[in-house]
């Protein structure tokens, strides 16, 4: 029952940003690809929509130490407000989405284990154009909730963790 209650409050928060808005654009580029650090290493690319809402896809590499590794794909929908009257090319953005998730570890003193989990994530931040330069930055936190069986006293635990943020450096494409 607490995973359904979970799973239908993530499927409002997900759906939320859907509804109709009345807004202008809020950055002057439409595509960006980068790379985004903070909880390891981290693929990202972001594309607007519309003006004012944006999709992201982040597939991100992590490793514990020697034989753990971790590797999560990140799909985010986004909705982003102008900052202008503040500082010409910022803008803040929330949202929400899904992951998935693979780990692995072995050692030579255990077998090889591999899991998969699923989870979903919402994402607050700052997001700024350099108006001179074909280069975006973003800083965000990204509290996610996951779901799934996790290694026995290896790995990252599941259910919510509110320890995720980073910063992302992308090249402007168009």
């Amino acid at each position: 029952m607490k995973y359904i209650f979970t799973l239908l409050i993530a499927a409002a928060f997900i759906a939320a940003p859907m509804t109709e808005t009345k807004a202008q654009a809020v950055t002057d580029y439409e595509t960006a690809a980068g790379i985004r650090l903070g909880w390891g290493f981290t693929g990202t690319v972001k594309h607007f929509i519309n003006d004012a809402h944006a999709v992201e896809l982040m597939l991100n590499y992590r490793w514990g130490w020697a034989f753990y590794n971790q590797t999560r794909i990140v799909g985010l929908y986004q909705v982003h407000g102008g900052l202008d009257d503040i500082f010409e090319g910022l803008a803040w953005y929330w949202g929400g989405g899904g992951l998935v998730a693979f780990e692995s570890y072995h050692s030579a003193f255990s077998d090889r284990s591999t899991r998969t989990y699923f989870g979903v994530a919402g994402v607050i931040g700052l997001d700024y154009a350099i108006s001179d330069l074909p280069i975006n930055v973003s800083v965000d936190f990204m509290p996610n909730v996951t779901f799934g069986s996790r290694i026995d006293g290896v790995g990252y635990r599941r259910g919510f963790r509110g320890d995720l943020g980073g910063v992302a450096i992308r090249y402007i494409l168009k």
